[in-house]
């Protein structure tokens, strides 16, 4: 079967299985994000200076808006943006030891501004003025060799920064209709066989939160409970393993650090000191 051509398919995971729920997938347009792919080469790459900043700006011929409709809707209807994703893979830990792409895009960044300028400094003086003075040539070459060593690895940038804090307040906002979802569910499920009950719970809380735990992009990993496996258990109190349908195992925050660590590929240790501050704003009042 070709490539975008295939029929809307039916793929419920073992997560939407327990919840008695099938996934009806929209034709993922992989043909036409192919010709997205094809047409965005070769980029507009420009420098624009204004009074305290300087633009190096890489422009695609291609936008996410010429996608059809349909296909359109089916990465963007809920809510997704091309600018998020791009942001979630830009700050990503690489698997291995390599770097971030913000490190290998802002490393490529500044070595074509400290190009541009030593190109300035050879063609005003050296090209013009063959004959400069000894010294003039000594802080030339000096200016050269202290623009091509390599940047070490500075201190967290503010975008990083504005890129977790955005992503953790959207999550956690969604971990909070879960746990009280669950607090809820857990209160009204009687206790009987663990199994049946835990299902129960589940399917509740999905009905309760469906809507904005799908915009959040984190219902297969909420429901498919891998974060909670990541949630140290010293944090847990009692409970040997967190688990979405016992909401005293867990807290909203413990959540969201844990989708983070799975998204960023980063420790759970790293994202919770990340987001030390951003966990001080108190939860809405319950209604």
């Amino acid at each position: 079967m070709s490539v975008g051509k295939s029929s809307d398919t039916a793929c419920p995971g073992e997560w939407e299985e327990g919840l008695g729920i099938t996934t009806r997938l929209p034709r993922p347009g992989l043909e036409e994000i192919g010709k997205l792919f094809a047409r965005s080469w070769p980029p507009e790459i420009f420098l624009r200076e204004h009074t305290k900043t300087t633009d190096i700006v890489l422009r695609l011929p291609v936008s996410s808006c010429q996608l059809p409709s349909g296909h359109w809707n089916a990465y963007f209807g809920r809510g997704a943006t091309l600018k998020s994703i791009f942001e979630e893979i830009l700050w990503k830990a690489p698997p291995s030891k390599g770097k971030k792409l913000w490190y290998q895009l802002a490393g490529l960044g500044y070595s074509l501004y400290a190009k541009t300028w030593l190109h300035m400094v050879r063609a005003q003086y050296l090209d013009r003025y063959p004959k400069l003075n000894d010294s003039y040539i000594a802080d030339i070459n000096e200016l050269e060799e202290n623009a091509e060593r390599k940047v070490g690895r500075r201190p967290e940038s503010q975008a990083e920064k504005r890129s977790l804090a955005t992503r953790f307040q959207r999550l956690l906002g969604v971990c909070r209709e879960a746990h009280l979802a669950a607090q809820r569910a857990a209160k009204d499920v009687p206790s009987r066989n663990q199994e049946i009950r835990s299902n129960e719970i589940r399917k509740k809380i999905w009905t309760q939160i469906e809507k904005d735990v799908c915009a959040s992009r984190a219902e297969h990993l909420i429901f498919g409970g891998q974060p909670f496996s990541k949630i140290p258990s010293k944090a847990t109190k009692r409970y040997a393993k967190p688990s979405l349908v016992e909401p005293n195992s867990w807290t909203p925050e413990q959540l969201t650090i844990a989708i983070l660590c799975i998204e960023r590929g980063l420790s759970y240790e790293s994202v919770q000191k990340k987001t030390r501050l951003l966990r001080v704003t108190p939860p809405p009042r319950k209604t």
